[in-house]
């Protein structure tokens, strides 16, 4: 599926506000042999439970069905119904082995992976939807229990596959305590060490409208993380990137959009740049050892996305 018709997925796919007690009632949208699951009516706490405010944001802690972890604070998730998103209606495999796909009407929309408390996100995976990277929680690997696409920053978590806890009865202290056999000292040293890393480094981000940038990613040498290495001329010009006088190389790509770059290599990033609509907003950081001036300068060459 091109880039082009995935955005239109992505497009179709409105908040819906749900009133109070109940959730709104889904417009009888066509989607084709399979019908999507019904749910009860808002209930405050359990399976499934859909107990949200005046702007339909989760009040209770969302947690895995079955190891109990905490997966979303409260204030943090968008109940949406998704039933009228008929270009590419959200589903997700069984929860349990030999169980067919099954389609949802009611999601949890979340702004990104910044939003959660404790998840694992699999590889990108191609579907009739495009690219698809399963949910599961960070603890037990419980799977899959929700998606992003590769072409937004959007999370989404069925509502059917999480519970909703009453946030009255959630313990912070038990939901965020050390694991076991983790030295506090140690910890407090390493974040010390992170802290004076990130002192060092500028962090800067640029909203680009264009739809090719003209710069070059490749994995860091000596540790983590993606960095620009080159920038790139189509027909002689310069792209926004060089453009905007601000990128150097060296410089690392830490977020795109709202999205997290830790983990991720160059190629997964590039992918994420390539398909995300415009405008899109890339954050960098910059060593302070930086001292590049002369970029080097490359012909264009057309990046397919989830290419070899």
């Amino acid at each position: 599926m091109t880039p082009k018709a995935m955005k239109l997925n992505d497009e179709t796919m409105q908040d819906t506000t749900p009133s109070m007690p109940t959730p709104p009632i889904a417009s009888n949208a066509t989607i084709g042999a399979n019908v999507d699951i019904q749910i009860a009516p808002a209930r405050p706490i359990g399976l499934g439970a859909m107990d949200v405010d005046d702007h339909g944001i989760n009040i209770g802690v969302l947690r895995c069905r079955r190891c109990d972890s905490r997966l979303v604070s409260p204030g943090r998730g968008l109940l949406t119904d998704l039933s009228a998103a008929v270009a590419g209606v959200p589903f997700l495999p069984g929860p349990d082995p030999g169980m067919d796909v099954q389609r949802y009407k009611w999601w949890w929309k979340l702004r990104g992976t910044n939003d959660f408390d404790g998840i694992g996100v699999s590889r990108p995976i191609d579907t009739e939807h495009g690219a698809v990277r399963f949910i599961m929680c960070g603890d037990c690997q419980e799977m899959p229990i929700g998606y992003m696409l590769d072409i937004s920053t959007n999370a989404w978590l069925a509502c059917e596959r999480v519970v909703q806890q009453n946030k009255d009865l959630a313990n912070d202290a038990e939901d965020f305590q050390l694991p076991p056999g983790i030295d506090i000292n140690y910890l407090k040293q390493l974040m010390k060490s992170q802290a004076e890393r990130k002192a060092k480094m500028g962090e800067y981000s640029i909203t680009f409208e264009e739809k090719r940038l003209g710069m070059v990613l490749a994995d860091v040498e000596d540790g983590p993380g993606v960095e620009v290495v080159a920038f790139t001329e189509h027909e002689g010009k310069p792209g926004p990137a060089e453009v905007s006088e601000q990128i150097k190389p060296g410089d690392r790509i830490i977020k795109v959009q709202d999205l997290n770059t830790e983990g991720m290599d160059y190629t997964q990033v590039l992918t994420l740049i390539v398909n995300a609509p415009r405008p899109i907003t890339i954050h960098f950081e910059r060593d302070a050892n930086n001292k590049a001036i002369v970029a080097p300068r490359r012909q264009h060459e057309e990046w397919v996305p989830n290419g070899p």
